[in-house]
């Protein structure tokens, strides 16, 4: 019965929620091809990261601070004061002698001053550093994850893929049937037509 069958074939789309023809076009498929887009953009965030981790790492482990975009303008502002401290101490050093240095406590005071500073920058360079590193770390255990996750839904992704492949295999074949049926109707339509063109034809004058 070529109702029958079409209604099946439409109850069948809709139970595999099959919307296309095409493969490409539904659901699954879809999802499928935007997991393995998502996929390689993570897996080239996770290599971008792990390349600014080591190198900041490296750079940590050779001395050269890298310091977080926050904390540039603070340590600038120390070591300003810093500047203006040795220019000062010039400033006495060019006027007076050593031997008067060494007991003139102005002089002494700029240089304890001096000395706490270079002390205070040298630590918030170490601890800018260290959590620039920490951020880097982070985002690269982040990134990692990130591909985890998606390696995960993709595998599950695929196999309700094959399943849709399955059923997708199982709708072609019935409407590969159902296409037979209706050439078959068209078919003895037509040829009922025929004959009753040649009864009619072979009836009396």
């Amino acid at each position: 019965n070529l109702l029958a069958k079409r209604q099946e074939i439409e109850q069948f789309r809709r139970k595999f929620d099959i919307v296309s023809l095409e493969s490409e076009q539904n659901q699954a498929m879809a999802q499928l091809k935007g997991l393995n887009t998502a996929l390689n953009d993570a897996r080239s965030r996770e290599v971008n990261a792990e390349a600014r981790f080591n190198a900041m790492r490296d750079n940590v482990a050779a001395g050269r601070m890298a310091m977080q975009p926050q904390d540039k303008s603070n340590i600038a502002a120390l070591e300003q004061r810093a500047i203006d401290l040795r220019d000062s101490m010039k400033d006495f050093e060019n006027d007076y002698t050593p031997q008067y240095l060494a007991i003139d406590p102005k002089y002494k005071t700029l240089r304890a001053n001096l000395a706490r500073l270079e002390q205070q920058i040298e630590r918030e360079r170490q601890a800018s550093a260290q959590q620039a590193l920490q951020s880097a770390e982070e985002e690269l255990v982040s990134a990692r994850q990130t591909v985890l996750r998606l390696q995960q839904d993709l595998a599950a992704r695929k196999r309700g893929g094959q399943d849709f492949t399955t059923r997708f295999a199982e709708h072609t074949a019935l409407t590969n049937e159902l296409r037979r049926l209706e050439e078959s109707y068209d078919s003895s339509r037509e040829r009922l037509a025929q004959l009753e063109i040649e009864k009619k034809g072979a009836g009396p004058k």
